[in-house]
């Protein structure tokens, strides 16, 4: 896991933008993503469209006790990822099956012996 810390240090050394300055459009980016949020607007990024959704209320189970509750309605964050997204995860699931095969392969005995 890439801690934002990490992030900001990567972005900074990349980009010869002070930690501070990144620190900054990071913070901004995700505040304006929860504004969007807030108002009930979908927002499209290059990872992939945040969106909100209302959960109705509904009865729930309360398994401590058994009884059936209500569940209050909140709200919800979903995530899309982007097509580019999906992509290069499919690549690196596709590189990492072929490392798997081979592997495989190197561990069974050969049947002629």
């Amino acid at each position: 896991m890439i801690l934002q810390s990490e992030l900001i240090n990567l972005i900074s050394k990349n980009t010869n933008i002070s930690k501070e300055a990144v620190r900054k459009i990071i913070r901004q980016y995700v505040k304006f993503i929860v504004i969007a949020l807030e108002n009930d607007e979908s927002v499209r990024t290059s990872l992939g469209t945040f969106a909100s959704a209302i959960i109705k209320q509904k009865e729930v189970q309360n398994f401590k006790t058994g009884k059936r509750e209500k569940m209050h309605p909140k709200k919800k964050v979903l995530f899309n990822p982007s097509r580019l997204l999906v992509h290069s995860l499919d690549k690196i699931n596709a590189d990492l099956y072929l490392q798997y095969e081979k592997s495989q392969k190197d561990k069974k005995p050969n049947a002629k012996e």
